[in-house]
């Protein structure tokens, strides 16, 4: 699903032609609760390294998934839209002040999740050099994922073992 989304907004953003500054800071609106996502379009107009940061809240404890994939078009094989090593780093708190580097992820269009984390502000510092001609855009994108709760394993391992005590009868019985 996330993966749909980020495509999506990437390709609105693409269209609409926007933000031309550089290190961009984003905060996302309100508060990030389990099955909710929050994405925003980074894009850069000139051929440079970048530093942006994406702030969110969560609201409740879970685990985090992190996603950010680079927008890229070509020309022929010339470059128009193009971000080269594409790379974010979770931190708690609110940049810069983050004390805890909860680790790193490349902008690959891959799920990465983080946790269980619990409810309060958290921010991905992004790097990365725009080397398209026309500059370089990417989308992030952060959902909340609720964390099992213990029973949700203990049901998960009876029903393992009466699964393994079925199964053994009917060896049994077949022999």
């Amino acid at each position: 699903m996330i993966k749909k989304l980020v495509l999506a907004a990437a390709l609105a953003a693409i269209g609409t032609g926007s933000a031309l500054a550089e290190d961009l800071t984003y905060t996302a609106p309100g508060t990030i609760n389990v099955g909710q996502v929050a994405s925003h379009n980074f894009a850069h107009a000139e051929i440079t390294s970048f530093f942006d940061t994406f702030n969110f809240a969560i609201g409740a404890g879970g685990s985090l998934a992190a996603s950010a994939v680079s927008i890229d078009l070509s020309f022929g094989q010339n470059p128009l839209f193009h971000i080269t090593g594409l790379t974010g780093r979770l931190w708690n708190n609110s940049h810069p002040n983050g004390t805890i580097d909860y680790g790193t992820f490349n902008g690959n269009n891959t799920t990465f999740n983080f946790g269980p984390l619990s409810a309060g502000n958290y921010h991905i510092d992004f790097t990365g050099t725009v080397d398209g001609s026309a500059g370089g855009s990417y989308l992030a994108a952060v959902s909340v994922v609720a964390v099992p709760e213990p029973e949700t394993y203990a049901l998960l391992l009876a029903g393992l073992g009466l699964m393994g005590t079925v199964a053994r009868r009917r060896s049994r019985n077949a022999a």
